[in-house]
């Protein structure tokens, strides 16, 4: 099963905004597994614009993600230096 896991790497992978469009290509060629498999019916349209919501989520999902770890970053950096202060390496302000 799909998974933002997947996705990321395909995206990494990528290097660009063409992984969309390689992921898109990637669950095709799933799809036509699929097909091959007796006993499975697959509708690629469907399953193509579902695949395309998933990902718009999972972009959001990702860029609050991204934005949360860089304010985590920088609490960090404001701790290490108020450590840094009390030890006396850096001077208060």
């Amino acid at each position: 099963m799909w998974n933002l896991r997947r996705i990321m790497e395909l995206q990494a992978s990528a290097q660009s905004t063409t992984w969309l469009r390689v992921a898109i290509e990637e669950y095709q060629l799933f799809t036509q597994e699929l097909e091959a498999s007796p006993g499975w019916v697959v509708n690629k349209d469907r399953s193509i614009e579902y695949l395309q919501e998933l990902v718009q989520r999972d972009e959001e999902m990702v860029q609050r993600l991204q934005a949360l770890e860089r304010e985590v970053e920088e609490r960090a950096d404001e701790k290490m230096l108020f450590i840094e202060k009390l030890k006396g390496n850096v001077p208060f302000e």
